[in-house]
């Protein structure tokens, strides 16, 4: 029965004004943004091919103007040397190898004499066939021996070459997983 009872208008129940507007369309902005992963087209990775202690890695400036360690995202050209090794064992190879090309060198010239001397006399028959064989075969030892030594000395400056990891090409660095100080092995 209370329901039905009629009610009489207050001044609570008067209209509420409101500001209309019409509805517009607004071109979409030109930054729009999405959630990707990127994959390189090609990727290269590189690694020392000698170990030792890293001494230092390519420096590059900061946004805030200070020099900092290469690191992911940076770019690099193509040749830029990326990290270095302690180079002094590689330079003691190198020198001992220079001089053990020297020595097979003076054995060779004083082997090369001799045979020399021994191929006249052997041929004027003054010095017997084993004689003659015994220099030819110290002629073709030191021959050998600058060989070898050779072959060692272009070796040790190979190693000492790889000392500097040089980016083979132009991009942006991806990973680096190496720091100062630390051991760098082949592979790594």
């Amino acid at each position: 029965a209370a329901g039905c009872e009629e009610k009489t208008k207050t001044s609570a129940d008067a209209p509420i004004p409101v500001r209309v507007q019409t509805v517009e369309g607004h071109a979409l902005s030109s930054e729009l943004r999405y959630s990707a992963t990127i994959e390189p087209d090609k990727s290269v990775n590189l690694a020392f091919q000698v170990s030792g202690y890293v001494t230092s890695i390519l420096q590059k400036v900061g946004a805030d103007g200070k020099s900092r360690d290469l690191q992911t995202g940076d770019v690099v050209t193509d040749g830029t040397v990326l990290a270095v090794v302690d180079e002094t064992p590689y330079r003691d190879k190198v020198a001992g190898a220079r001089a053990q090309l020297a020595e097979a060198r003076a054995k060779q010239g004083k082997a090369d004499a001799d045979y020399k001397r021994a191929s006249i006399l052997f041929k004027q028959a003054s010095m017997t066939a084993p004689e003659f064989d015994t220099y030819k075969k110290e002629y073709q030892t030191a021959q050998a021996a600058v060989a070898g030594a050779t072959a060692q000395l272009n070796a040790a400056e190979e190693d000492l070459r790889h000392c500097r990891l040089t980016a083979p090409r132009a991009g942006t660095i991806l990973q680096r997983n190496i720091e100062v100080g630390g051991l760098a092995s082949p592979g790594l």
